[in-house]
């Protein structure tokens, strides 16, 4: 990319917002509830715990990989190397 306008700048940095919210965006509509519906949760926590493992500790762990994702495309979007 050569130099850059001010304005392109500014342009160029939006887009790169915009796609970044764009695909936070489609995450969130990836597990439509008629596909997933909501689940008994006593139920999978018993179920859980019949196992050794606790409802808390999945819940968590699915949590730090969703805001994890969601980090590294919001952390890239505002990057402005080159800029």
């Amino acid at each position: 990319m050569g130099k850059l306008t001010f304005e392109d700048a500014r342009q160029y940095k939006l887009e790169k917002l915009e796609d970044a919210l764009q695909e936070i965006a489609s995450w969130a509509d990836a597990y439509p509830l008629e596909q997933f519906p909501e689940p008994d949760f006593a139920k999978v926590g018993e179920a859980l715990a019949a196992n050794g493992l606790r409802l808390g500790d999945v819940t968590a762990s699915n949590m730090r990989h969703v805001v994890t994702r969601i980090s590294e495309i919001a952390k890239e979007a505002l990057k402005s190397e080159g800029i």
